[in-house]
């Protein structure tokens, strides 16, 4: 089972986005909830919303510098749990 903060840190190694629902399938709750109370920084703007494939709420400063050098954008759960569980 994957928790947030390991989630986070593959994403932000690989500098891969994925949505909330996908991180949200992945972790457990809900795509809303699932960056709630956390502090915007660089590292955790890898967390997309589907619709506009950016952080919700992020400053320029708040968003990893690069955010859009990697088209792709992982938005299903079981996607990202089989991308998180491959060989690196």
């Amino acid at each position: 089972m994957w928790n947030l903060e390991d989630v986070l840190d593959v994403l932000n190694e690989h500098r891969q986005r994925a949505t909330y629902g996908a991180v949200a399938g992945v972790v457990g709750g809900i795509a809303r909830g699932v960056m709630h109370g956390r502090t915007r920084c660089p590292r955790d703007s890898w967390v997309v919303r589907k619709r506009g494939r950016l952080p919700s709420g992020y400053t320029a400063d708040e968003k990893h510098s690069d955010l859009l050098l990697n088209p792709r954008v992982i938005d299903i759960g079981e996607e990202l749990r089989l991308w998180l569980s491959r060989p690196n």
